[in-house]
C-alpha cells in the first residue's frame, strides 16, 4: 500500500488512476476561498447567538458541560484500535481511519471536562481563550 501511495504521489499510475490533476491558477487552499469561508462562519455563529438571545433558535444551544458519551464508545473503540494494530493490509488501514474517527467523541469529552473546569474559575472566558491559544499552537 505504501508503494502504491509513493508511486500516486512521484506522478505514477496504478489500478488506472492516472496522475493527480493540475489546478488552475489561484484556486489552491488558502486563498480568498479560505477567507470566505471564514466569513461565512462567523455569520453563523453570529446568526446563532442573536437567535438563541431573542429565543428564537429551533434546537437547543449546546452546552459543552453537558456532553455525555453512550456507554458503548469505549469498547468500540478499543476493538478498533486492536484490529487496526493487528490486521495489515486495506483491511488494517479502514480500521486505522475508523478508530481516529471514533476517537473524535473523546476529544470533545476532554474538551467539556476543560469547560466544566472554567466554568467554576472567576475568569471563566480568559481560561478558555488561553487553553484554546494553546492547543492550536500544539496542534
Amino acid at each position: 500500500m505504501r508503494d502504491g501511495v509513493l508511486t500516486l504521489l512521484s506522478g505514477g499510475t496504478r489500478r488506472g488512476y492516472g496522475p493527480f490533476p493540475e489546478f488552475p491558477q489561484g484556486t489552491q487552499h488558502g486563498g480568498k476561498a479560505g477567507a470566505a469561508e471564514g466569513n461565512v462562519g462567523f455569520a453563523g455563529l453570529l446568526a446563532q447567538a442573536l437567535l438563541a438571545r431573542f429565543n428564537r433558535l429551533m434546537r437547543p444551544v449546546l452546552r459543552m458541560t453537558e456532553l455525555d458519551l453512550p456507554g458503548w464508545t469505549p469498547l468500540a473503540l478499543s476493538v478498533t484500535a486492536l484490529g487496526a494494530l493487528l490486521l495489515e493490509g486495506e483491511v488494517g488501514f479502514v480500521l486505522v481511519n475508523l478508530a481516529i474517527v471514533q476517537a473524535l467523541p473523546f476529544f470533545f469529552s476532554g474538551l467539556a471536562v476543560v469547560h466544566a473546569f472554567a466554568a467554576r474559575r472567576a475568569s471563566k472566558v480568559a481560561f478558555l481563550v488561553v487553553f484554546y491559544l494553546v492547543l492550536s499552537f500544539l496542534a
